[in-house]
């Protein structure tokens, strides 16, 4: 009788052992699901700063580009006003001379 109550015994420990393990196993499941979860939402933030900084990157160098093209655009109008001047200069030398051909050409026909 003895070694049936030793086998019950043994059994009853056995089911109790096991019945803690899966609880233990249970709990820590549950904890790491949530672990898991926090650590996607972090994964998730990381992802959206890291699509930002790669946003902000492009507009960066959208800013560059747009500065290098207003430096270009300055300089070309530069090189613009200086050509319309030095046309302006042309034509009044062109008008001078046309002026003083014409006094030429009139005092010559009046005489």
């Amino acid at each position: 009788m003895n070694n049936g109550k030793n086998v019950i015994d043994t059994n009853i420990f056995l089911i109790v052992f096991i019945f803690i393990t899966v609880i233990f196993y249970s709990f820590q499941a549950s904890y790491l699901i949530e672990q898991n979860k926090k650590l996607m939402e972090i994964t998730s933030e990381a992802i959206k700063l890291h699509n930002e900084k790669i946003n902000t990157n492009e507009i960066n160098n959208d800013i560059k580009e747009l500065k290098t093209l207003t430096e270009n655009l300055a300089k070309f109008n530069k090189d613009i006003v200086l050509e319309i001047q030095s046309i302006k200069d042309e034509n009044k030398r062109i008008l001078e001379k046309t002026e003083r051909l014409n006094k030429v050409f009139f005092e010559k026909k009046n005489e």
